[in-house]
């Protein structure tokens, strides 16, 4: 049996396949768009992964989706009437921006890969989160928690989960916490008054929260109340998220705790206004972590089991894990390494095949590494026709040279293998660099990354030496695994790994068990005296590449790329060689050396002055400024860029190598871009065959009171005619 899963709309939109009960692959949509937490439909990722496993959709048996669209639109649509009149002004955007394609999910899959209506199924959010969670977990039964900003009503859910001996698995979701009460929503609305942006910004919070102090613990606990029955409940006089899109909070908010943020603004921590900001960080992420902690504790008193599954985007919180595993009782946490939306695309398709279908359950393979491979064929004409130094090493001598390269302080960009499917840079797309001298951080953070100072980096290093360097309680080098938990370093080590240690002293490990670049610390541990440490995708201002981008090897095929820094002109933004890509503007002048200029950073919001002329720039462009957006996959040369301004993925873009707006005849279905504007060209008919009419249970509409909610015989009970029907 072959199951499509699919999450898209909102943020971090992905596809995955499972074939016989076992993931076969799953990418995110960012992947291959190079779009940040692109939330289009995924018809990118979709396309590999029918291609990765040499399927067509006829041959699909059942499509998934990550949540109840029809659901989820009368949670907006009751929000916004609850609200009235403060939501006026909010509720037209709101009704265009669901109606116009949100809604009619049946349709637009049926429409995208030409299969039947009733092949396209449904989940709920949460459903999806749990499976996710606990479905990837190596454990027979464990108690489920899933926490976010919202799914369709509920924003936290607890339950638990078992793999019974006949080979049949149970999901029960007992209680949940319903909109607008949330701890993610919570966390993000200190995001948005903090001057990050949500949904992408709140591990700025959590890394921002450790250079203050939780001095303002008890102003937040005026806008989070505990209930007497566990749960918690917000007060909303100092929200706006569910009745405005303009703003998160209120001006109560903004009367308790100053002024916010501009977003462009630095947050310099010499001053009191970056101390008030740090401050407000440290006692909202504080404030979280206790409420989880107390509510994982009451969890385990009820359930009695020796596990814990955590799903949805606050177990991105590493903090916050730490504090769980150590003091909830429990003696393992997981946390899948795609927790997040992106994640409900393998957790949605999983519970199809387990739970809707009754298929025997089979173990998931432990590891993260589902997206495209590295093709080192690819990679080595590549670098060849950019000009670049190559040199081919087998295994053991590529690991010698990359701890040479790391001991005399070069930076290096590794490929190995197929990508991560999550947030992370688990080993197989990840930045390198020796951890001693805290000038390498800041030097990473400046040069490399373009973020902020205050930002940290992650160690990589063999499971089994973990506990030498950091203070892992029981069931820590699982959690630190997919760099899930922030665990202290042990102060005799602190000084020599000033890049990874945070001012707290504390580092998000990152244990890995399987990935060739961890090998590089046995090689160099006299020297190098410590793990090497990498630059994080989520930490990123864009997102890596799937089968391109910054490169020093290939193991299948290994590769050596130079990795010295070129000076840049004045004119040129100071960027370092060794992420030239595929996509790479050569500009020579007689008597001076080759100068790069990466796609990644065009990819950005940047705009990077150049020379206008053919004899400057080996190409005639249109004016004297070349800004994104570029193409990542699979271009091999610049003509990627689109002249006429427009979005990556429309049909105007160029590519002298290969049109990748072209999608496979097997797909001819309509596998294209929709935008609202050809979405709303569609006639509505095909969405709208046998519409069925929906009405909230009394409960839901309760969902303002806060606290704990049954979730038996409601809408994420679980059963086959509730969790599949739209």
């Amino acid at each position: 049996m072959k199951i499509l899963g699919i999450s898209a709309h909102y943020h971090d939109s992905a596809a995955a396949l499972v074939c016989d009960g076992v993931p076969v692959c799953a990418v995110q949509e960012e992947r291959l768009s190079r779009r940040k937490n692109d939330a289009a439909f995924p018809v990118a990722a979709i396309e590999w992964c029918l291609d990765h496993a040499g399927i067509s959709p006829d041959d699909l048996d059942a499509v998934v989706f990550y949540e109840r669209s029809m659901l989820k639109f009368e949670r907006i649509l009751t929000s916004a009437l609850r609200a009235f009149p403060h939501s006026w002004r909010s509720f037209p955007s709101a009704m265009k921006n669901s109606i116009g394609e949100k809604v009619w999910v049946r349709g637009i899959i049926s429409s995208y890969l030409g299969v039947p209506r009733g092949k396209v199924l449904f989940t709920t959010h949460h459903q999806a989160h749990a499976a996710t969670a606990f479905l990837t977990a190596p454990t027979p039964r464990a108690a489920i928690l899933t926490a976010d900003g919202v799914g369709e009503w509920a924003t936290l859910t607890v339950g638990h989960g078992e793999r019974r001996t006949d080979g049949a698995t149970a999901i029960t979701l007992v209680r949940e916490i319903r909109f607008p009460h949330s701890l993610g929503m919570l966390y993000s609305t200190f995001t948005a008054f903090l001057g990050f942006a949500v949904n992408e910004g709140e591990y700025k919070v959590m890394g921002l929260a450790a250079y203050g102090r939780p001095t303002q613990v008890d102003r937040v606990r005026k806008l989070i109340r505990r209930t007497p029955d566990g749960a918690f409940t917000l007060d909303l006089d100092y929200f706006e998220f569910h009745s405005s899109a303009k703003r998160s909070y209120s001006s109560r908010f903004i009367e308790l705790f100053g002024p916010p943020r501009a977003p462009y603004k630095p947050i310099d921590l010499d001053t009191a206004e970056g101390r008030r900001f740090a401050d407000c960080a440290a006692s909202v992420q504080r404030v979280l972590e206790e409420t989880l902690v107390d509510m994982t504790v009451a969890l385990h008193q009820e359930t009695g089991l020796p596990d814990l599954c955590l799903g949805g985007g606050v177990a991105l919180n590493g903090v916050a894990n730490a504090r769980i595993l150590a003091e909830s009782g429990f003696e393992r946490v997981f946390v899948p390494p795609a927790p997040g939306d992106a994640g409900c695309a393998l957790g949605a398709a999983l519970y199809a095949d387990r739970v809707h279908f009754g298929r025997p359950d089979r173990d998931v393979p432990d590891h993260p590494f589902w997206g495209p491979s590295v093709n080192a064929n690819d990679l080595l004409r590549v670098a060849t026709e950019d000009g670049q130094t190559v040199e081919q090493f087998d295994d053991t001598a590529l690991i010698e040279r990359t701890a040479d390269e790391l001991f005399a302080g070069s930076i290096v960009g590794w490929m190995e293998g197929a990508c991560e499917f999550g947030p992370r840079a688990l080993g197989h797309r990840s930045i390198l660099a020796a951890p001693r001298l805290v000038e390498t951080r800041d030097r990473l953070n400046r040069d490399i990354k373009y973020r902020e100072e205050f930002r940290p980096f992650a160690p990589v290093l063999p499971i089994d030496v973990a506990d030498r360097y950091f203070e892992l309680p029981r069931g820590g080098a699982r959690l630190g695994r997919f760099m899930s938990g922030v665990f202290p370093v042990r102060p005799e080590w602190r000084a020599r790994l000033a890049a990874i240690t945070h001012i707290d002293g504390s580092a998000r490990t990152s244990a890995a068990a399987r990935v060739k670049c961890a090998c590089i610390l046995p090689v160099r541990i006299a020297s190098l005296s410590a793990p090497i440490y990498r630059g994080l995708h989520s930490d990123s201002a864009r997102p890596r590449p799937a089968a391109s981008g910054p490169i020093a090897s290939c193991l299948s095929r290994p590769t050596f790329i130079n990795l010295r820094y070129r000076e840049a002109r004045s004119t040129w933004s100071i960027l370092p060689a060794w992420c030239t890509t595929r996509q790479t503007l050569a500009q020579r002048s007689p008597g001076s050396p080759v100068w790069h200029v990466p796609a990644e950073r065009l990819c950005s919001a940047s705009t990077i002055r150049l020379p206008a002329s053919r004899s400057d720039c080996g190409e005639s462009w249109p004016g004297s400024r070349i800004s994104g957006p570029f193409h990542s996959i699979p271009c091999f040369a610049i003509g990627a860029m689109n002249r006429n301004g427009a979005e990556p993925g429309c049909a105007t873009s160029i590519n002298i190598r290969k049109n990748i707006a072209t999608r496979s005849p097997r797909c001819n279905a309509g596998l294209q871009k929709m935008t609202p504007s050809t979405s709303a060209r569609i006639p509505p008919r095909c969405w709208m065959r046998n519409p069925k009419r929906y009405s909230l249970p009394p409960s839901t509409i309760g969902a303002r009171k806060g606290g704990w909610h049954n979730c038996a015989g409601c809408v994420c009970s679980g059963t086959k005619a509730d969790s599949f029907s739209r």
